[in-house]
């Protein structure tokens, strides 16, 4: 059986859920800051992608059941969580008296490059001092998502004072995440995810839409390219950034691999195993369905027990018997082997799945569109009214919620760290501003 030929159908249906939510942010901007579509797109890209792949080139890739069984899953999960955002999230977060009409409120524009410079302290200088206890390393890390609200706003306020114009030249400005991700951490994901999600939030707002539509497509195209050579060159490229290297040469293997660039062709089998072997995680929900249709080894809401008492912090319970990040459990729902050292993101449909089998999936996405679809109200809404730090905090908690590889551990204690620095944040933000009016105006 040609496996990836089967899983057609299924590639087909995602059409219809991702037109239809383009359609929606375009038309009903007030129902979304961005989050929605943002969850979307990782699901494509960790999801669809590699289907396709093996769908458009099946002679040069591996024939694998685990494809067809994975992308048949992963297409539940796309419709339970667009269920969840479309059927119930608007209702529940009016019931539960989130989308509150409030008189414009006049924004500070000194927040967005406030924000920015906050997420750089909690991710640059707490995050390699007080970010190495137990249990604060995860506020720290969640704090770093302030630079990609910061920058959200930055757009969201060139737009207000300059126009296209002013966005375009901030959008610039942010092409040099992956740069700097790269840079600093040997990792290209992390710049590339928070370059994707400003340019989606965007997307919301700017005008004319055949630009936006055009620059969004050489964006991508763009992107698949670099993340090609990326691939290509990683472990030499890790090897400087992780050494004691200065800046120059670390710039300096950048330039190297750019001197080779290669502008990606779908025809290449080479440029299409890159692609399979890093953002293949519909192949790891496969090997997850079929071991376990096998084996049966649910595991009965075992990880979901981990998720709840995620929330609380190893400075409490400095014993707490999870740790985020570990191949252990992919291996246990797969059957695989995986090397210790390596982290292993199992993400939320195989997860689901391995505690509840395809029930989980169902219930699991619908709480998940709910959740997202709640959040991306409640910010849009901040944001139209002017209402800055509102906006901030819920940007930042929604941020957290669209991990698509992650586990529901992670996701929890992100949320909680989320809530968390995002109130510290504006506190601090609010106290500085009032001191700054309350200063007295020097005399000539």
């Amino acid at each position: 059986m040609n496996y990836a030929r089967e899983s057609f159908p299924y590639l087909i249906a995602w059409g219809p859920v991702l037109v239809f939510f383009v359609w929606r942010y375009f038309q009903r901007p007030s129902t979304s800051a961005g989050l929605v579509p943002s969850y979307l797109f990782n699901m494509w890209m960790y999801y669809w992608i590699a289907a396709f792949c093996h769908y458009f080139a099946p002679d040069e890739l591996e024939n694998n059941p685990m494809l067809l069984a994975g992308i048949k899953e992963c297409t539940i999960a796309l419709y339970m969580f667009a269920s969840g955002v479309l059927l119930f999230s608007g209702p529940l977060a009016r019931t539960a008296g989130w989308l509150k009409p409030s008189a414009p409120v006049k924004p500070d524009l000194n927040l967005p490059i406030q924000y920015v410079i906050a997420g750089f302290c909690f991710q640059g200088v707490l995050g390699t001092t007080i970010g190495q206890i137990p249990g604060l390393n995860a506020l720290t890390a969640t704090g770093g998502g302030l630079i990609l609200v910061g920058l959200s706003l930055g757009a969201w306020k060139a737009w207000i004072l300059s126009g296209r114009r002013g966005v375009l030249r901030w959008l610039g400005l942010c092409t040099l995440l992956p740069l700097v991700s790269v840079i600093g951490m040997g990792f290209l994901g992390a710049g590339a995810i928070a370059l994707a999600n400003v340019m989606l939030f965007v997307a919301r707002f700017f005008r004319p839409r055949w630009i936006l539509m055009v620059g969004l497509g050489v964006a991508s195209y763009v992107g698949i390219s670099v993340y090609i050579i990326y691939t290509r060159d990683k472990t030499e490229i890790r090897n400087v950034m992780w050494s004691d290297a200065d800046l120059s040469a670390r710039v300096d293997r950048i330039l190297l691999t750019f001197e080779t660039f290669e502008w990606f062709d779908p025809s290449n089998p080479q440029h299409l195993e890159h692609i399979d072997a890093r953002l293949n995680q519909v192949g790891l929900v496969g090997a997850g369905v079929i071991n376990l249709e096998n084996t049966k080894t649910f595991l009965g809401g075992e990880t979901i027990w981990d998720a709840v008492i995620g929330v609380i912090p190893r400075a409490i319970w400095r014993d707490k018997p999870i740790r985020a990040g570990s191949s252990n459990l992919a291996a246990r729902l797969t059957g695989l082997e995986f090397d210790e050292t390596t982290s292993v993101g199992i993400g939320p449909v195989l997860e689901f799945y391995g505690n509840f089998g395809r029930w989980g999936v169902v219930l699991g996405f619908l709480v998940i569109g709910i959740s997202v679809g709640m959040v991306d109200r409640v910010a849009a809404q901040a944001l139209d009214s002017g209402d800055w730090q509102r906006f901030g905090l819920w940007f930042l908690v929604g941020g957290t919620l669209i991990q698509v590889v992650g586990s529901l551990f992670e996701v929890t204690s992100s949320v909680i760290g989320a809530i968390v620095i995002g109130r510290i944040t504006n506190h601090f933000l609010t106290k500085r501003r009032q001191r700054q009016v309350k200063l007295p105006v020097p005399v000539a």
